[in-house]
């Protein structure tokens, strides 16, 4: 039994790439509570990217029109707002859309 923990453990890749970016956004996110970083615009802007990338992007685009096909756009605006799904750092499109789980396709 242990061995076969042991060597799930081992087969364990790092994804050096996100460990880094999750860990730069969250260093710059604690950044942000200091007094002399805070801003009240910068709280506005945050809360408008959060709506682009979070609403627009992931949830309208990704999800219901890309993934779904629910509704139509004019390409111009379908490829805005895939740029704010690719701003939220939720994978790309076409994992997306893809029919395989994320899991099993970041490592092929």
């Amino acid at each position: 039994m242990q061995t076969q923990i042991a060597q799930a453990v081992r087969s364990i890749r790092i994804n050096w790439v996100v460990v880094t970016w999750m860990t730069a956004i969250h260093i710059g996110a604690l950044l942000a509570l200091l007094p002399f970083a805070f801003s009240w615009s910068g709280l506005a802007l945050c809360v408008l990217l959060h709506w682009l990338t979070g609403g627009i992007g992931i949830c309208l685009c990704y999800h219901r029109l890309l993934t779904h096909r629910s509704f139509r756009l004019v390409k111009p605006l379908e490829y805005l707002f895939t740029f704010f799904g690719d701003l939220a750092a939720q994978g790309g499109a076409f994992e997306w859309v893809d029919d395989t789980p994320m899991m099993y396709n970041q490592w092929a």
